[in-house]
């Protein structure tokens, strides 16, 4: 909508003439000149991504625990307690609060930075009741530089500036989606046999001015909250969840698995788009590592103990005459290739799962939501990732 913007904290459409108002309202009513933001103007980002982990349970004095990548401007942790590293996105939506409150009177400038104070410690005591703070959360900060864009409008407020428009903070979020996702995969393969869920509980985009002072144009997103079964973290925990990560940011043909599972462990209690999610994943696993199964090259990959099941199954294949392995067939290949001895029960299974959910689900849209195999499907995707992400060591 033209000329309109959302309000972060009330989630309302306010237009750029409303903006003008209540910010002269909040400066007793003076005509406060409120002037293009120049553009080009360097600013610094900093990015803020924090989920909570349900599959590592809280003790407080082994975290916080670093997850080094070894990337510029990146810094990766297990930490109990999120809200020391929200507190910039905090107190950017609580001064968006302030600015587009409905309770605004002449003095209302005078204390405008206390009521920000107030209002930022508000979110985080909610934060602390909503998220079951202390526990374990992975928080994902990359500083960055930006620029202002044309046709940002701003108001210098002293302590600092108040922006509308200011910096495209969704493309900065993009900027480090691929990162994010690839952190939170290797963190949900990190937690082992524990559970999977990653609860997101705020993302969001901080600016600071080059002479210090933040530049209040932010956004946030919030999530829910899910509790399930967990263990302690500890620091050969972090080692793994930073092995993982590099060796998805170095596999182009894992990246979109990982993040199809990532979107999946976020989707909470909508069943149905996790498992959606989460089958895309696995069916793109497996189809990027069986393909030319049919030459039978793969033979030479099968563990010692597995060749001889590894050899019937090309054998029927070859015997059967078919064009090209089925989905079930190139199943039993890759299980076999990653040394799986429970690969006979884990073709039968996703067999099971596609003829009673899949097909019905895609060709008739019969749909039993409560029934679909998604933990099932979810644990399937992380230990098939895992096991080919481990034999990049």
């Amino acid at each position: 909508m033209p000329g309109c913007f959302v309000d972060a904290l009330v989630y309302r459409t306010v237009t750029f003439k409303s903006f003008l108002q209540r910010v002269r309202r909040m400066w007793g009513g003076q005509q406060v000149p409120m002037v293009p933001l120049r553009s080009g103007l360097p600013v610094r980002s900093e990015f803020v991504s924090v989920h909570r982990v349900v599959g590592f349970s809280s003790r407080p004095e082994s975290l916080p625990l670093s997850i080094d990548l070894a990337i510029a401007g990146v810094t990766a942790k297990l930490v109990a307690d999120p809200n020391p590293d929200l507190a910039p996105i905090d107190r950017a939506l609580a001064m968006l609060g302030a600015v587009f409150g409905s309770r605004i009177t002449q003095p209302y400038r005078r204390r405008m930075f206390d009521l920000v104070d107030r209002r930022s410690q508000a979110f985080a005591q909610k934060r602390i009741k909503d998220h079951g703070i202390p526990g374990v959360f992975l928080v994902i900060r990359v500083t960055g530089d930006a620029r202002t864009r044309v046709g940002g409008m701003s108001r210098d407020v002293g302590k600092a500036v108040i922006a509308f428009d200011a910096v495209d903070k969704q493309d900065i979020k993009g900027m480090h989606e691929r990162l994010t996702n690839v952190l939170l995969t290797a963190t949900a393969l990190g937690v082992g046999q524990n559970s999977p869920e990653l609860v997101k509980v705020a993302e969001g985009v901080a600016l600071t001015l080059v002479d210090g002072r933040p530049l209040y144009s932010v956004t946030i997103t919030p999530g829910s909250a899910k509790i399930s079964t967990a263990r302690v973290p500890n620091s050969d925990d972090a080692l793994r969840i930073a092995h993982l990560a590099s060796a998805l940011l170095n596999s182009e043909e894992l990246i979109t698995p990982a993040r199809l599972l990532a979107d999946a462990l976020r989707c909470g209690d909508e069943r149905l788009e996790a498992f959606l999610f989460s089958w895309a994943a696995r069916e793109m696993i497996v189809k990027k590592h069986t393909r030319d199964c049919e030459s039978g090259k793969w033979l030479t990959t099968v563990p010692s103990a597995l060749q001889l099941a590894a050899t019937e199954v090309h054998t029927d294949f070859l015997a059967a005459k078919h064009k090209g392995y089925s989905l079930t067939g190139r199943v039993k290949v890759l299980c076999l290739m990653l040394g799986l001895d429970d690969w006979e029960q884990v073709a039968k299974q996703v067999s099971v799962w596609r003829k009673a959910h899949r097909e019905p689900l895609y060709h008739e849209g019969h749909l039993k939501e409560a029934e679909l195999p998604v933990e099932e499907t979810l644990n399937l995707v992380r230990r098939l990732l895992a096991l080919i992400l481990d034999k990049t060591r």
